[in-house]
């Protein structure tokens, strides 16, 4: 009930108010549980508001948007949840998202906001699925990213866990997804738990 309030309230939509409630939707769903038709459409229909009008600037890179790697990836992500068909719509965004890839493949992210929107493991595993779900042709900047996830050195919880999404979702196979979930689990605290950060 607060993601369509959020939106009211900020006049904006959020990963924590749409996507991430979207994907909740969507795991509700598959498991036969029913869930509120008019939010799940309602959420939607703020998302595409946000991005629809900007489609253009998106496409030509003019339009400055706060971390992509993380905020139009999250909201990409959070329609493919809903079964949102890729449009012209998506494939600017997925414009956006791609001009954020550095040299090393990493995506580039404004460190703020710990854990959802500090980390370059963050940004690039997001980035990764969003291509791949929109992207069309983007096996390149995907093989990048890959790369970049398999050097890299995670710091915290959050760089850890998405690194080891982002090897899933790039298809980095099995003997590099078994040692980065290997590295998580050798995280876990006594009670059960992992830290945060």
């Amino acid at each position: 009930k607060s993601g369509p309030q959020f939106v009211k309230v900020s006049g904006c939509v959020s990963c924590h108010h749409q996507s991430l409630p979207q994907m909740a939707y969507a795991a509700a769903r598959e498991r036969g549980f029913q869930v509120d038709a008019a939010v799940s459409e309602q959420q939607v229909k703020a998302v595409l508001a946000m991005f629809k009008p900007i489609r253009e600037q998106m496409e030509k890179g003019t339009v400055n948007l706060p971390n992509p790697g993380i905020s139009v990836s999250y909201s990409l992500l959070g329609l493919a949840a809903e079964g949102y068909a890729p449009d012209e719509t998506t494939a600017a965004m997925t414009m956006a998202i791609s001009r954020t890839q550095l040299p090393d493949g990493s995506f580039g992210v404004l460190p703020a906001r710990p854990p959802l929107e500090a980390s370059a493991f963050t940004s690039t595993a997001l980035s990764i699925r969003a291509l791949r779900l929109f992207g069309g042709d983007c096996e390149e900047k995907i093989g990048n990213a890959r790369e970049w996830l398999k050097r890299s050195t995670p710091a915290s919880h959050e760089d850890r866990t998405m690194r080891l999404l982002g090897l899933v979702w790039s298809e980095a196979g099995e003997k590099e997804i078994a040692r980065a979930s290997a590295e998580l689990l050798a995280q876990q605290r006594a009670d059960g738990g992992w830290a945060q950060l």
